[in-house]
């Protein structure tokens, strides 16, 4: 494929195309892709607070047993791939999930609650069973203990000499809890928490690592450039094809160009012919003519100098195909023509041709052939 060719030009224009589409597919989704998976992880931190708070005041109000409790707080661990802790005013662990191992669970208290708020005589681990008790939520003693007990839990997490206080950045805070982005150096990680209160009182932690939606990230870049490989593969397949497709008529109109810049007639008869204004049989006739005259007088027939002879010729055997006259050639100029030197020789040929190729020419016709040959004969 030649650099300057049209072929060349259209499927390097389809390529880059495409090249640049999948580029940008893949700049989008390095670029915004770690905020949508961000927000979704903020909202699904919100709402598994939301289904924790509801979960928990249902086992406080005894509507629900430890083992259903522990199982649907199990559930939402899971399904949503966060570490869950749940303590009571005392301190005491309400629940804990098992999403990660037991050292993961202590470092994040100790993180978070620090160590020793945790000591409860050794029962850390036992969650007391709820109590039948009235619905208090709107006695404003409880309101003023709910709120020291918050205030309680921020000054905890707000200790100096915590690896928190130094690498966290809250992104929305309101009475009930905090969302915030922590780094934590013993892990050398970063992790998404909330943690604050229930509406029942209990101190609640969730956690989830980020490297999880970083490698979500990663993995979806990944697929693209796979996925946008094998576009690019095809698509320069498709774009040799199609610029082939496109190209290949306008080669064709450049060669018939080209041969018609060279006198060359078989390109007006293949028009011709591909028009249905040449039949298959007149369309081989003229093709013996032209080589008739290259055998018999080593003379080749050009657009320069034969072009009238080979349209009338055309022309004449259309009219026979369709069983037209031509009207008689004016007495006066044949006996002119006659009197030419190129005249007998002419004739000659006339006669040849009609005894070979063109038996069915009516006599008018010969009468314009022979002075178009004769024409030809003088200018060679």
């Amino acid at each position: 494929m030649k650099i300057h060719s049209i072929k060349f030009k259209i499927t390097l224009l389809l390529v880059v195309t495409v090249t640049c589409l999948v580029a940008m597919l893949i700049g989008f989704n390095s670029i915004f892709s770690e905020k949508v998976y961000m927000n979704r992880k903020q909202k699904s931190m919100i709402n598994s607070y939301e289904n924790v708070n509801e979960i928990m005041q249902k086992y406080t109000d005894s509507q629900i047993d430890k083992d259903t409790m522990c199982a649907d707080m199990e559930n939402i661990s899971t399904a949503k791939g966060i570490s869950v802790l749940v303590v009571d005013s005392s301190w005491c662990t309400i629940y804990v999930s098992t999403q990660g191992d037991d050292s993961m669970m202590e470092r994040l208290r100790m993180s978070i609650f620090n160590g020793d708020i945790f000591k409860n005589n050794g029962s850390q681990d036992k969650a007391p069973e709820p109590k039948d008790q009235e619905d208090d939520s709107d006695n404003p003693a409880d309101k003023d203990d709910k709120k020291e007990h918050r205030k309680r839990l921020e000054d905890i997490i707000d200790m100096s000499g915590t690896s928190l206080v130094e690498n966290r950045t809250i992104i929305s805070s309101n009475d009930n809890y905090t969302l915030q982005k922590v780094y934590d150096e013993r892990l050398g990680d970063y992790y998404l928490e909330i943690w604050g209160t229930l509406d029942n009182g209990y101190s609640i932690i969730l956690r989830t690592p980020i490297q999880g939606i970083k490698d979500n990230v990663n993995i979806s870049t990944t697929l693209i450039k796979y996925v946008g490989g094998a576009i690019l593969a095809v698509g320069i397949i498709a774009a040799f094809v199609v610029s082939t497709y496109i190209t290949r008529p306008i080669k064709q109109l450049s060669n018939i160009a080209e041969k018609m810049s060279e006198m060359d007639f078989e390109p007006r008869l293949t028009i011709l012919h591909q028009a249905g204004m040449l039949s298959e049989e007149d369309y081989r006739k003229v093709q013996d003519v032209i080589r008739f005259f290259q055998e018999k007088y080593g003379l080749t027939l050009t657009e320069e100098n034969a072009s009238a002879m080979i349209t009338h010729l055309c022309a004449a055997l259309g009219r026979i195909h369709r069983g037209e006259p031509v009207e008689p050639l004016d007495e006066e100029v044949y006996e002119e023509t006659s009197q030419e030197p190129t005249f007998p020789k002419a004739l000659e040929a006339t006669q040849a041709l009609v005894r070979e190729i063109l038996p069915d020419l009516p006599e008018d016709e010969q009468k314009f052939l022979t002075m178009h040959i004769g024409v030809v004969l003088a200018q060679s």
